[in-house]
């Protein structure tokens, strides 16, 4: 990005920080260090709720795969409730999975330029207050 453009974005976001911080009666740096802090945490809770997601499925993937070797030993004909589970279980999945490939790229990204989205969450607030 070109310096003057940075440097414009800058002053920009300082005057909304500052006017924020008017409001609130605090510092426009203090409003700015809580808002990079903010996406510090956005970024590992994102991360965190990620993880737990991916132990609960292999969890349930494991109990399925379980469940399902039962039948196929017994040699019963009754299988489709639980190949349909497997089907359900597995599309569920897959959506869920598409959807937090998105979010660890956003989590990640928080956690290495949180500035970028700290002044983002400025503009987007001044946006919305005009």
């Amino acid at each position: 990005m070109d310096k003057e453009i940075q440097k414009q974005l800058l002053e920009r976001s300082s005057g909304f920080i500052d006017k924020a911080s008017q409001t609130l009666g605090q510092t426009a740096a203090h409003v700015y260090e809580v808002l990079v802090k903010q996406q510090f945490v956005e970024g590992i809770g994102s991360l965190v709720s990620i993880a737990l997601f991916g132990v609960v499925f292999i969890a349930g993937m494991k109990w399925y795969i379980d469940l399902v070797k039962k039948p196929w030993k017994e040699d019963s004909d009754d299988q489709f409730p639980i190949v349909l589970l497997g089907l359900v279980i597995a599309g569920v999945g897959g959506l869920v999975l598409g959807f937090a490939v998105g979010e660890v790229s956003i989590a990640i990204q928080k956690l290495i330029n949180p500035e970028f989205f700290a002044i983002k969450f400025i503009f987007e607030t001044a946006k919305g207050v005009k």
